[in-house]
């Protein structure tokens, strides 16, 4: 009895495994970028030059979207884990732990809120099979970290003041752009490959 519960524990580990490590590189780096971008807006054209090291951050940022795999592939690997339920099983686990605070008890709610909509898109797309899978790939794996990250926000705001404003603040701005992408990705639009030549016009062919 014991050896099969330490299989099954292990299958659930790495299905979980399988789902948080894409999740996590793809975060990063495009977090990364992010920041980076926004901070040679901020100082302008200085910061384009070597005036000051930002375009080297840029630069330094910008790899890590490409190297050990490109972000769409992270989103490829991830999109598997939201979709098989280790996404669903890991915010489950994530919801049992409960706050005295209103204000994160509250803030708690909206994260299950998200989650519940996260998961009718899931249900919507594993009805239109892989290729719309991998099509709305990314929306999905955007808001499934969303709320990830919002409950470990929340973990961090149990013990520090600051954080419950950092998590506040995450949240609220976060969850609009779930209710958005889910409600994109259950509109079903299949254009981008079915009307592709369209869109983008034929591929050149060299000479």
């Amino acid at each position: 009895m014991e050896v099969k519960q330490r299989k099954q524990q292990a299958r659930a580990l790495k299905r979980m495994n399988g789902m948080l490590t894409p999740m996590s590189k793809y975060y990063a780096s495009e977090m990364c970028l992010r920041v980076t971008n926004m901070a040679i807006q901020v100082l302008g054209g200085s910061g384009y030059m070597k005036d000051y090291p930002t375009e080297r951050y840029v630069r330094d940022a910008r790899i890590t979207t490409i190297y050990e795999g490109t972000s769409q592939l992270q989103v490829v690997a991830a999109v598997r884990g939201v979709c098989s339920g280790a996404f669903e099983r890991y915010v489950g686990e994530l919801e049992e732990k409960s706050y005295k605070d209103p204000l994160l008890a509250d803030l708690k709610l909206k994260l299950i809120s998200g989650k519940d909509t996260v998961l009718k898109a899931v249900t919507y797309v594993k009805g239109r099979g892989t290729d719309y899978m991998d099509l709305s790939g990314r929306r999905l794996v955007d808001s499934a970290i969303a709320i990830i990250v919002g409950h470990l926000l929340l973990g961090q705001a149990a013990a520090n003041e600051r954080k419950q404003h950092v998590a506040r603040r995450f949240i609220s701005m976060a969850m609009p752009r779930v209710r958005l992408d889910c409600e994109y990705v259950c509109a079903g639009d299949m254009a981008p490959l079915e009307d592709y030549k369209l869109l983008a016009g034929p591929v050149p062919v060299a000479e």
